[in-house]
């Protein structure tokens, strides 16, 4: 009962605030209901899918991918809703901050796997990277950075005069991306079984705290893509367009509040859960999420999805070079990680676009 009064009294005062017309005080307690719903039941549904994959006899690593599903659950509600709206009321712009919302939330899993990678090395040199990870994920990575360079091509050859019109990421190729992250869960799930599971009990307490989780992320990712819509309206901040900066808000409360369960977990020694739900969460923002909106609603190549592509390739890159340079993760690389996507902040913040 103590955990809920923290959403029950704002859940209150948005009611009041919006009853009374206070445009900044309902925006304010919806953004901050809205978090806590994506975050606390993220970690539910997180807990939740984590149990079911050690309860059906899958490794920590496999399980920690199952989890990051849940994880990114936030992220897919919240892109899929703005993309929607963009499509239902005619504002192209926020198609631009559902794809920019999903690039932005790679950066901050970025951020979040430093963040791991300098936490599990202290007291020692360096962490081996987990074989699950060398076996399947760097393909996967390979993909990814090949898919993202091919697309952003596309998008920079439309301009280039005299080029013709604005191009569009092919439905067909969006559901192959669809397809590729599909494809490695299957054969992932294949070669991850370690033991032969639990009781059903077990079983139904894992399923039920999942949907518990998944509720509440639908709730708070609701409030706060309406919330968020209101930025277009702004004029720019400081020189930054509403619509990066909405990209970047969304990203943000999307990865960053269930990801913290990575670190909490890496914090306490299990790294290969934490390793196996951040690394699976840069590939599943790519494929899955970006993949299954352009199968449905149009996505522009435009200036800024064509740059966060790139910097999304070369993040990739960046990690795949560090994870297999010599087979162990050390506090140098987490800190580069880090610095590599304050870099990426900075530029799209700050720099010309």
């Amino acid at each position: 009962m103590r955990e809920l009064a923290w959403p029950l009294a704002l859940a209150a005062l948005y009611a009041a605030a919006r009853l009374a017309g206070v445009k900044w005080l309902t925006a304010a307690a919806a953004l901050a209901l809205g978090c806590w719903l994506v975050y606390r039941p993220s970690e539910w549904a997180a807990e939740g899918m984590e149990s079911l994959g050690l309860a059906l006899g899958f490794s920590s690593y496999t399980a920690g991918v199952l989890s990051s599903l849940a994880s990114n659950l936030p992220e897919i509600v919240m892109s899929s809703r703005a993309a929607y709206t963009g499509v239902v009321k005619g504002v192209p712009q926020m198609v631009d901050l559902a794809v920019l919302s999903i690039l932005s939330a790679i950066g901050f899993n970025m951020m979040l796997l430093g963040a791991v990678i300098v936490l599990s090395t202290r007291g020692r040199r360096s962490i081996p990277t987990p074989p699950e990870a060398l076996a399947h994920e760097l393909e996967l990575m390979r993909f990814s950075i090949v898919a993202m360079l091919l697309i952003s091509a596309l998008g920079a050859v439309s301009s280039i005069p005299p080029g013709g019109a604005l191009k569009m990421l092919p439905r067909e190729a969006a559901a192959l991306l669809v397809a590729s992250y599909i494809a490695y869960v299957v054969f992932m799930l294949r070669e991850g079984r370690e033991g032969h599971g639990a009781e059903g009990k077990e079983l139904r307490h894992s399923i039920a705290l999942a949907a518990a989780g998944f509720a509440g992320i639908a709730a708070g990712s609701e409030l706060i893509v309406d919330t968020v819509e209101g930025f277009l309206h702004l004029e720019e901040v400081a020189g930054v367009s509403p619509v990066v900066l909405g990209g970047v808000v969304i990203g943000g409360l999307g990865s960053i509040p269930e990801h913290m369960i990575a670190i909490v977990q890496a914090s306490k020694g299990a790294l290969s859960f934490s390793l196996g739900n951040l690394v699976s969460g840069l590939t599943q923002s790519l494929l899955l999420i970006l993949g299954g909106i352009g199968v449905f609603i149009p996505i522009a190549l435009d200036e800024y999805v064509v740059f966060q592509l790139m910097v999304a390739a070369g993040s990739l890159w960046f990690l795949k070079r560090s994870m297999v340079d010599d087979g162990k993760l050390d506090l140098y690389e987490g800190v580069m990680v880090l610095l590599v996507q304050l870099l990426v902040f900075s530029l799209l913040l700050r720099g010309h676009l």
